[in-house]
């Protein structure tokens, strides 16, 4: 079944905080989403944590440990969604998070390659917003990166034509 999202969740011994990154997709307010963990090998109780979530919207891959870039390129070959998201496993998603990044997508024309937000800092208790990069600004994208945000995988969005050219490399 093709979906709008894949969220891609690698994750190594991560058990304890799996859950907290499941219920933030769980949560979300745009619902058309599908949620891929694969586990890097993990020798906890990793396997057994993800069946008690029993949400047939999950696909569970386990592979041998092999870091996390790996982890992503095997997530993205399970992937059913027209884009793909990135979850650390020890992070979460606030509720609308795949909901802003379909309304950048439908606001768009052509559609993007890849969409990096600026995602949210935490200053004295406030979250603040950061800004959604506009390749329309006519603005490099590197020059945007310096001085709005950290690329993490939580704050990038990529359309899965993107994805079948480039992979995540071995020193990321």
């Amino acid at each position: 079944k093709i979906v709008m999202f894949s969220v891609i969740i690698p994750t190594y011994n991560r058990a304890h905080h799996l859950t907290t990154a499941y219920k933030s997709v769980q949560s979300q307010t745009l619902t058309d989403w599908e949620l891929i963990i694969v586990d890097d090998g993990s020798t906890d109780d990793t396997k057994e944590v993800i069946a008690s979530f029993n949400d047939p919207r999950i696909i569970y891959v386990y592979q041998e440990n092999a870091e996390r870039s790996a982890a992503r390129n095997n997530g993205i070959q399970h992937a059913n969604g027209e884009w793909i998201c990135f979850l650390d496993s020890d992070d979460y998603f606030l509720p609308n998070h795949l909901e802003s990044f379909h309304q950048f997508i439908i606001d768009k024309d052509p559609t993007p390659c890849f969409i990096i937000t600026g995602g949210y800092e935490e200053h004295q208790g406030a979250l603040i917003k950061k800004t959604i990069f506009d390749p329309a600004n006519s603005e490099h994208p590197a020059h945007f990166i310096l001085r709005e945000t950290i690329v993490t995988p939580i704050s990038v969005c990529i359309h899965r034509s993107c994805l079948e050219i480039y992979e995540f490399p071995e020193i990321y």
